[in-house]
């Protein structure tokens, strides 16, 4: 596997060349081996054989990978060399994924064998009767009888013509340049100075943080371009030459590098757009590439769009060939960066914060928050080593300001309320699972009273559609406070329900003709295929198209009624009378801690940023034993606050 990035120099240089493979005497296929039912398949340990299976049921079976190039004309026998402990009858071969009904070759007994012995049979009319065609990223499903206990030892599984049989070694880690531009999506070529690769390290948090992450990643520079499906070059960096021309590319992401598939940042040089629009205002340094095969990203994109978020990320899909190896298919994105022409737009006295948990990976740049436990803010804008100590102490007050409001109801004269409804509700809509990496990125405009914080567009969506008939998780654990009657404010809560009734008569369908317009086009086809060979490389059991917008079209049609008799408890509650709005407000003072929000009974539990219990009791005033950032937890919620 391209993993250990082992480099075949044959393959290299002909791909490196802009040149295919020799064409093989054989197609070679791979077995699927977490697609196995009622049967253990695993990588042979003997280097004379490439399988050993085990049937454990009467229904055994196995899809192949997806093939990794089209099928030449005249291939159509299936081969391969097996011994048996036993007859396994009839070996059933269905034609596409996932396998259907009738669409199924049944091919005889696969005959017991103390020795290794060749099983073929000619799969042409089948193939003809099933218009399966061979093409790039189609499967098979082999079905071994209906004999349990059976073991197989087998390799060497091939489609070949009938006159050309030798099986040919072909490299596990090579898919040509050819394969990858036969896909149909464009192609983006990134090649570094002397082929360097980037690197990291991981680091685990401190104690009382969260989240693994990684430091130390490197910027490697190179050139970057992008090939159209029709061969033609849209953008060209040009070589490295530091602030002229060139980029540079390292591992992006924090657990998402952890994989063997990394995501990357590329730094363009000189500003440009690398999605190719035509206009200058799209220009850009800063762009990513993500991982998506499930197409949850670009799914969120479109939320945010239609959420009517302040920017939605433009992006497209590529496939990636770094340093002339495929490194599959990835998203390539606007990176969340102010730029006043088509990002997120600020003047040069606002700024651009995250809510981060990764806060304790960016070497003391960031501000402290109160209002979420073992999150702080990170700067996007500006850069938080080059502001003077005035402007950062404007942004920690504007932050602090803005989460003491949170508590105390007065939040509205502060916030843009309509953005922070809308933000959320794209996510339960979406219904995101993490509540601590779906990122959180807070505008303000400018410095003037008059500009109001802004919650910034989605941008993590790999836990998408996956809170069924439940809030999302940012909804349980970090709006709370946010809603009336816990808030005594119903400002935010009106807002959200107004979002609601100006989206929900459109969204949930407009997702759906989405999702089901991308399957029936042609890049949704050559996405398939695309993604397909993403599979082979990283042995991944990737969705087809219509398989993703199958399970987002159940998930829109369900999240709909779900999501419309939950919000009617929310509408509910705002039009009710008398309801107590009491919630838990934190103080400090000195080292003394003041809670209020509370019944008399209620016990409040106090602890270090480190795990340690200070106080737990029903006292509502608490001396700390000395400076620094406490967890004060009452009734269900949590405030964090800072002593000095």
């Amino acid at each position: 596997m391209l993993t250990n990035l082992r480099v075949k120099t044959l393959a290299v240089a002909l791909v490196l060349a802009g040149a295919s493979l020799p064409a093989a005497a054989s197609l070679n296929l791979k077995l699927d081996i977490g697609t196995a039912n009622q049967m253990g398949v695993q990588k042979h340990e003997s280097p004379n054989y490439d399988y050993l299976l085990v049937t454990a049921g009467t229904d055994p079976y196995v899809y192949t990978m997806p093939i990794t190039r089209p099928l030449e004309e005249g291939e159509t026998i299936l081969s391969f060399e097996y011994s048996s402990t036993g007859t396994l009858n009839p070996l059933e071969v269905f034609f596409g994924y996932p396998a259907q009904p009738g669409r199924s070759g049944r091919y005889g007994e696969i005959p017991q064998s103390a020795g290794i012995r060749t099983f073929s049979v000619d799969l042409a009319e089948a193939m003809a009767k099933f218009d399966w065609g061979g093409r790039a990223g189609m499967r098979l499903r082999l079905d071994f009888g209906s004999q349990a206990q059976v073991g197989v030892n087998i390799r060497h599984i091939r489609i070949h013509k009938a006159e050309d049989d030798p099986w040919v070694d072909t490299p596990d880690d090579v898919i040509s340049l050819a394969t990858v531009q036969k896909a149909g999506l464009p192609i983006l070529e990134i090649t570094t100075v002397d082929g360097e690769e980037p690197t990291f390290d991981k680091i685990d948090p401190p104690a009382g943080s969260m989240g693994a992450g990684i430091t130390n990643a490197t910027k490697v520079p190179g050139r970057v371009r992008i090939l159209e499906p029709d061969g033609t070059v849209s953008f060209d960096s040009g070589d490295y030459v530091k602030k002229e021309s060139g980029m540079t590319v390292k591992v992006r992401g924090n657990t998402s590098a952890y994989t063997p598939k990394k995501p990357y940042k590329i730094k363009l040089q000189k500003k440009a757009d690398m999605l190719c629009r035509g206009d200058k205002k799209y220009n850009d340094k800063n762009w990513a590439l993500l991982k998506d095969e499930s197409q949850l990203m670009r799914n969120g994109f479109k939320i945010n769009e239609l959420m009517g978020m302040q920017w939605t990320p433009q992006c497209r899909y590529v496939n990636v060939m770094f340093n002339g190896e495929y490194r599959g298919m990835y998203l390539l994105a606007e990176a969340v960066e102010r730029n006043t022409g088509c990002r997120l737009d600020v003047d040069d006295t606002g700024f651009i914060v995250e809510r981060d948990a990764y806060w304790w990976n960016e070497d003391g740049c960031y501000v402290s928050s109160s209002l979420h436990p073992a999150y702080n803010y990170t700067f996007k804008y500006p850069d938080f080593e080059e502001m003077i100590d005035a402007d950062k102490r404007y942004v920690e007050d504007c932050m602090l300001a803005f989460e003491a409001s949170v508590g105390d109801g007065t939040y509205a004269s502060l916030i843009d309320c309509r953005s922070f409804a809308s933000w959320l509700l794209g996510h339960d809509i979406l219904g995101t699972y993490d509540s601590g990496g779906a990122n959180m990125y807070f505008t303000k405009y400018d410095n003037t009273p008059q500009s109001l914080i802004m919650m910034g567009n989605l941008w993590d969506f790999d836990s998408t559609e996956r809170c069924r008939d439940a809030w999302s998780n940012l909804h349980v654990h970090t709006f709370p406070s946010y809603f009336y009657p816990k808030n005594k404010s119903p400002e935010f809560t009106q807002a959200y329900l107004d979002v609601w009734n100006s989206v929900k008569g459109r969204i949930f369908d407009d997702m759906i003709q989405f999702v089901q317009d991308y399957a029936a086009s042609d890049e949704g086809k050559a996405f398939d295929v695309s993604n397909s060979l993403d599979a082979v490389l990283w042995g991944t059991a990737n969705p087809t198209v219509q398989q993703a917008a199958d399970r987002s079209v159940t998930w829109y049609t369900e999240r709909r009624q779900w999501l419309e008799q939950a919000i009617s408890g929310i509408a509910a509650s705002v039009s009710s009378v008398g309801v107590d709005g009491a919630a838990l407000n934190v103080s400090v003072s000195a080292l003394l801690l003041t809670v209020s929000g509370l019944d008399g009974n209620d016990p409040v539990l106090v602890a270090d940023m480190q795990g340690r219990i200070v106080y737990a009791g029903t006292d509502r005033r608490i001396q700390l034993p000395s400076p620094g950032l406490y967890i004060v937890a009452a009734r269900g919620e949590a405030v964090k606050v800072a002593a000095r």
